[in-house]
């Protein structure tokens, strides 16, 4: 009895996933058709048989997307994934990829998406894509000499000189690259450049784009745009895009890579500066923090200016720099001043210098938080000005 039990256990597992995937199959609303649609397709088994019959004798491509249609809804996926292959290898056609794409994404087969997307474009992405570490460091050191943040940053110098010694040889080794045009003229020079498309390529990857947009099929545009970061033309889209996808997610490993490459070509970014500062507060990189927030004071407003001003006073005071940290929030806006954490933050550092009688100047922003709706017991946020509390809460913070 266990035998045949086991065998319809297994039979059962087996079918689950054909099972699945047909229900979403047929429920997707992202397929392009032309002539056959789900429900103008035959049920009549001999119908659709002279249908299908019909298309697979077309050499006609909306034929052949129709009859992929056809084999999908019926789960016959490879006989579905072979027609728009050869339509998007041999024909370079748009709704074949389109169509192609969001039957791997169903299936949750994204490197398929990108190899599909270079079958599509016809250019080799596999080189490996440098993320060329010495120039974020170079960028680290001009952000030092230009904000004088002083002997703190050394590290950054002597890890500038390792690379420089690493990556002498790779870059002594780089042979000069020309890849000739059917005019014998030459499209690319280093091995290292973007890769070069024509503007008939160009306006076929921007079709993709906005239909991938369009229709809300970001995960999809993401892998794609990931393809196109070398590509010349479409970089700064693709690393503005990433970036800020990453971001969202806080996914700030991938969202920092990006932002990096931003800086390198454009220092003063100020949306990547606000990042990257952000950020390398979150991960407790506070003296990177340091060097991307300085160059943001002059130029930043509103609630931009008052993250740049808490993230700047916390990370002096995560560093131990407290004379910094409030020489920060002094000069910091009232809008930063009548924010719960900052003024936690700013009381805290009053503590650690000793200050704690200059404790009372909080309180006209305590009243407004008060004022605003934030719930906040004022003998608790101001019991260190009792007695015994100062010591308590100065040792606390020294870490005592």
């Amino acid at each position: 009895m266990i035998r045949p039990l086991l065998i319809i256990l297994l039979f059962t597992q087996f079918c689950q996933l054909p099972l699945k995937y047909t229900e979403v199959v047929r429920k997707e609303k992202h397929f392009i058709t032309f002539n056959v649609h789900q429900d103008t397709i035959p049920k009549d088994k001999i119908l659709k048989k002279l249908l299908t019959e019909k298309l697979k004798n077309s050499s006609d491509y909306k034929d052949k997307i129709d009859l992929s249609y056809i084999y999908a809804l019926d789960m016959q996926l490879e006989k579905a994934e072979e027609i728009l292959l050869d339509l998007v290898r041999i024909d370079k056609n748009t709704e074949a990829y389109l169509n192609l794409s969001r039957l791997y994404y169903i299936m949750n087969d994204y490197d398929k998406i990108k190899y599909a997307f270079r079958d599509l474009v016809a250019f080799d992405l596999e080189k490996e894509r440098e993320k060329e570490h010495l120039e974020f460091l170079n960028v680290l050191k001009e952000f030092n000499n230009l904000f004088n943040l002083g002997k703190d940053e050394d590290f950054i110098t002597e890890s500038i000189t390792e690379e420089k010694e690493k990556e002498k040889g790779k870059l002594e080794e780089e042979e000069d690259i020309e890849t000739l045009d059917e005019n014998g003229k030459p499209i690319r020079k280093k091995s290292y450049d973007a890769y070069i498309v024509t503007q008939e390529q160009k306006i076929q990857i921007q079709h993709i784009l906005n239909v991938l947009k369009n229709k809300k099929r970001i995960n999809e545009r993401i892998i794609v745009l990931a393809e196109l970061e070398n590509v010349a033309g479409f970089e700064r889209m693709a690393y503005d895009t990433l970036s800020e996808y990453y971001f969202k997610k806080r996914d700030f490993g991938p969202a920092a890579a990006y932002y990096e490459k931003i800086l390198r070509a454009f220092p003063y970014d100020k949306k990547s500066l606000l990042a990257m500062t952000q950020i390398s507060h979150e991960n407790g990189n506070y003296r990177s923090c340091l060097l991307y927030g300085n160059s943001l004071l002059k130029n930043g407003t509103g609630k931009e200016l008052q993250d740049i001003q808490y993230y700047l006073a916390d990370s002096h005071f995560k560093l131990q720099r407290y004379k910094e940290a409030l020489a920060v929030i002094s000069k910091s806006s009232e809008s930063s001043k009548t924010d719960y954490y900052f003024l936690v933050l700013w009381r805290d550092t009053l503590l650690v210098l000793n200050q704690a009688d200059k404790i009372s100047e909080l309180k006209p922003y305590i009243y407004k938080l008060k004022e605003n709706g934030v719930s906040i017991q004022e003998e608790t946020f101001l019991f260190p000005l009792e007695k015994e509390g100062k010591e308590l809460y100065s040792n606390i913070l020294r870490g005592n």
